[in-house]
């Protein structure tokens, strides 16, 4: 663990019920195969990126951005158990005492190494 202050519940407690189930299924279909640690680093790059000022404020505005995350097409498929799943693993973030990524500007990832890559978790690079 990086970061030893987290202010993600504040923001997790901050979004809509309709804005929650749409961070799990995103999350679920970028990392429901992953540890719950790349869970945790996934949903922590959309709260960055939501909270972050290059990026639109909403929550549907973030996961719905043209060429961003590819899964947002396939929200329709994640049934009501890997939802579930998903929200026990965002009430982790919101609720550890710890970040999984170093700080908010780590805004992305993906299943490539780049010369941009810094943070390897189970299948997937992080970076700022």
């Amino acid at each position: 663990a990086y970061n030893s202050i987290n202010n993600y519940g504040v923001i997790i407690n901050s979004l809509t019920e309709q804005d929650k189930e749409l961070i799990c299924r995103v999350a679920y279909l970028e990392a429901g195969n992953q540890c719950l640690e790349g869970q945790r680093a996934v949903i922590e790059v959309i709260l960055n990126r939501v909270c972050g000022a290059k990026w639109p404020n909403t929550v549907t505005e973030v996961l719905s951005a043209p060429r961003q995350f590819s899964t947002w097409k396939n929200i329709s498929t994640v049934s009501p158990d890997q939802v579930a799943k998903m929200y026990n693993v965002l009430n982790v973030v919101a609720t550890a005492n710890d970040t999984i990524l170093p700080d908010t500007n780590y805004v992305y990832f993906n299943n490539k190494s780049s010369s941009k890559s810094n943070i390897k978790i189970q299948g997937h690079w992080f970076w700022k």
